[in-house]
């Protein structure tokens, strides 16, 4: 889903785009492989130490899941479409990010402190990233990256935080 929605909503736009690739490429122009091992490094530690589990009813897991993802893929839609708007953008996420956490019922501080990490460090990561030549994007703000960056970060926590239950569920459920 990352790959799809950094590829759709980022690089087409143009809105970043990637100087080398790189060989495991899904996409033209966009290295995979690469990008996104931190990602699955961060999901598989929250999966496996159960440090963000949060116990919701499955039914409502599900939809509360669905419903995070299909926010964080129209946060990611919004980013490469409005990139000319960093300061209406970037209010626009943390109002959609804070509503959204309000409706969180079990385990808000974990997810509170995840998010605002993931918002820190993933603009940064990216802005090193950007630093060494990795990726670029066209309009920066703040340390190589554009300032609505941390935005989408806080409500990709989000989908991360609801999704990693239902995941944990569905195994469990399989495996019984």
């Amino acid at each position: 889903m990352l790959t799809v929605c950094d590829y759709v909503f980022h690089v087409r736009p143009e809105a970043l785009y990637y100087p080398s690739p790189g060989s495991f490429s899904i996409f033209p122009g966009q290295p995979t492989g690469e990008l996104y091992c931190g990602f699955l490094l961060v999901a598989l530690f929250c999966t496996s130490s159960g440090w963000l589990l949060v116990r919701e009813q499955p039914s409502r897991g599900l939809i509360k899941g669905l419903l995070s993802i299909f926010l964080f893929v129209l946060v990611y839609f919004l980013s490469g479409q409005f990139q000319d708007y960093p300061t209406a953008m970037n209010t626009s996420f943390f109002a959609l990010w804070l509503g959204h956490l309000l409706t969180f019922r079990h385990g808000v501080r974990k997810i509170l402190v995840f998010s605002v990490l993931l918002g820190i460090a993933g603009p940064l990561l990216e802005g090193w990233a950007s630093e060494i030549g990795f990726l670029r994007y066209i309009d920066v703000d703040v340390y190589n990256v554009p300032f609505w960056l941390s935005g989408l970060y806080l409500n990709g926590a989000l989908a991360v935080a609801t999704t990693i239950p239902v995941l944990e569920s569905w195994r469990k459920k399989n495996n019984s």
